[in-house]
């Protein structure tokens, strides 16, 4: 009975062990003092801002050239694992473009629902964003938009656009003072409100029909723990989407390597 009793307990112990080393691979990362500070990675409330330098190639303008991106955002999370998240995020970038003038200034809104189950997330994505062009026109009729000094810059585009769509990602801890993480977005346009422009002639471009396609972000980078309730941020971004006027589909992307800060509160 003795070695029974010693077989079961070992048995037992042993089970125990197994389990808590599966809890413990399926528990969110977290960093900080010691096995780490979850409060610190996923706090209750948290903001973000970063600065970018972003590569954005346009078969609209047809044209590539870089600018400036900034970005910003809150968020919060709830339930009693913080496994529940609601984030607002915004980007804005503003491009001119060397070769034929063009102008292009453009800015994302992101509403996010995520619920987070260990290192990874998954949620829906409600997106909005504004468009303001000015490009040259094709005055010779070659296909190709006028470049040089010939190359004056006319409105050709101002709208909104609003769209659906889904997130998800992964994060998890290097050590005790940093975590890495990959995030990906996949957005559809549900809709495109467009302002009347007027080109070089003073005509108002009317009767056009302009659509934006299924827009694609993959966001990778990692965070640096400062202070407990301050992140360094960076990494890089990578957008695609196409934009449609009558039928004419044009490919876009920008690319973004960026730096910020983020800071973290658990109320």
């Amino acid at each position: 009975m003795t070695i029974l009793m010693t077989i079961f307990r070992t048995k037992l112990r042993q089970r125990l062990a197994f389990a808590a080393a599966c809890a413990a691979l399926a528990a969110p990362a977290r960093a900080g003092d010691g096995g780490g500070d979850y409060d610190f990675y996923e706090p209750s409330l948290y903001l973000l801002a970063t600065g970018g330098y972003s590569v954005y190639k346009s078969a609209l303008v047809q044209s590539n050239d870089t600018g400036v991106t900034v970005g910003y955002g809150f968020g919060v999370y709830a339930g009693k694992s913080h496994d529940i998240g609601l984030a607002l995020k915004r980007e804005q970038s503003t491009f001119t473009f060397a070769l034929n003038n063009s102008k292009l200034a453009v800015s994302w809104q992101d509403v996010l629902l995520t619920y987070r189950l260990g290192y990874f997330h998954l949620g829906a994505a409600i997106s909005s964003s504004a468009w303001q062009v000015a490009a040259p026109p094709d005055s010779d009729g070659d296909g190709a938009l006028d470049t040089g000094s010939a190359a004056v810059a006319q409105d050709l585009l101002d709208i909104t656009t609003t769209g659906y769509g889904g997130n998800a990602g992964f994060e998890a801890s290097l050590g005790k003072k940093s975590s890495v993480f990959t995030d990906v977005s996949f957005v559809t346009t549900g809709a495109v409100q467009e302002k009347v422009v007027k080109d070089g002639t003073g005509a108002a471009r009317l009767d056009r029909v302009v659509t934006l396609g299924p827009r694609m972000d993959v966001d990778i980078g990692g965070e640096l723990s400062l202070l407990k309730w301050l992140n360094l941020r960076a990494g890089f971004k990578y957008r695609t989407y196409s934009l449609t006027i009558d039928s004419k589909a044009s490919k876009e992307s920008l690319n973004t390597t960026y730096a910020g800060l983020t800071a973290g509160w658990n109320l």
